[in-house]
């Protein structure tokens, strides 16, 4: 730092301590990263769907509706969309789903906010969202499939 010549040489050296030593103290700080000024540029978009899921969640909370984001519409970059869910971070529950390929489904650590990535049966994406709600909507089973497994566990019981 340039001494001003108009600053009293105390208040200069008062000035550069406090600077010395707010740069310890973050630089210090374990949470704090470096910021890559590649990532800083696509924040732009990472935010605006950062933007997109904060209002889901307060739509689905009052209309108890899931709400989804297909990230395959979005031109997102690779870079971007890995900086999503580095943000949006993985919680605690993971599922697997084998039905015409491979899918994975993880809660982020928000709740409510999940990951879906589906994969054909090559292992290739096919398509990537962001869903909103309780639990997906994959998830859940449909009443036409309950009414079957209830009539196939009756005749599992008549056999016995």
């Amino acid at each position: 730092m340039k001494p001003d010549p108009h600053q009293s040489p105390v208040a200069a050296a008062s000035l550069e301590n406090c600077v010395a030593e707010k740069i310890v103290f973050f630089s210090e700080m374990p949470d704090v990263k470096k910021v890559d000024n590649s990532i800083v540029n696509d924040s732009i978009n990472v935010r605006s769907i950062l933007v997109e899921i904060q209002q889901g969640l307060k739509n689905v909370n009052k209309l108890q509706d899931n709400y989804s984001i297909d990230l395959g519409s979005i031109p997102l970059s690779a870079k971007e969309r890995e900086h999503l869910f580095e943000l949006l971070g993985h919680g605690e529950l993971d599922i697997s789903l084998s039905a015409l390929g491979k899918s994975e489904i993880y809660e982020t650590l928000f709740s409510g906010v999940w990951v879906i990535k589906h994969r054909d049966e090559q292992g290739q994406f096919n398509g990537m969202f962001i869903e909103i709600g309780d639990v997906p909507d994959i998830l859940l089973s449909q009443q036409d499939d309950r009414t079957t497994a209830a009539m196939e566990l009756q005749e599992l019981i008549d056999k016995l």
